[in-house]
């Protein structure tokens, strides 16, 4: 064994290789301390953030927040990509990303979360229903909720039926 997740307090990210992970402190409501990048088991560096996802096997994605006293909520301020070994690499315009909120008994709310590389500059935030350039920031689609991605095309459910058309 590598590494076990010790609980609903964090939140593991395995790359595509699976040779890094990355382990983000309790995030909730929005706001988490620090994402931590392993190599092959052994901790090589720690981030502030919440970790999104993995871009590739090198590229990995963490979101940054600053709590907010006169709110009292986490507020985003930018996401970061960095490489495999935790160095930044580049600051991309992307929205929030949703992050899966967890209660203390470690119980989501069967929602679905996350990023899903499409290719090497499009990730498909799964909770927000789009895909996103990583490198503009822009919304190059909208997708149906409850949609999944197959090759170039996105299928959907429509009334009784499942759909499929080009995204």
């Amino acid at each position: 064994m590598i590494y076990q997740d010790t609980g609903p307090q964090t939140t593991s990210v395995i790359s595509p290789d699976g040779h890094h992970f990355l382990v983000t402190d309790e995030p909730i409501e929005g706001g988490c301390g620090f994402t931590q990048f392993y190599a092959d088991g052994v901790l090589v560096n720690a981030v502030p953030g919440c970790a999104v996802g993995w871009l590739d096997d090198t590229r990995a994605l963490v979101q940054t927040y600053n709590y907010n006293l006169l709110t009292t909520r986490w507020d985003y301020l930018a996401s970061i990509i960095y490489d495999e070994l935790g160095s930044p690499i580049a600051t991309p315009p992307l929205p929030r990303i949703a992050l899966a909120p967890r209660d203390r008994a470690g119980i989501g709310d069967g929602l679905v979360y996350g990023i899903v590389p499409v290719s090497p500059t499009a990730i498909h935030a799964l909770y927000e229903h789009a895909i996103y350039d990583v490198e503009t920031g822009a919304t190059l689609a909208t997708l149906p909720q409850a949609s999944v991605l197959a090759g170039n095309s996105v299928v959907y459910r429509c009334g009784n039926a499942i759909c499929a058309a080009p995204y």
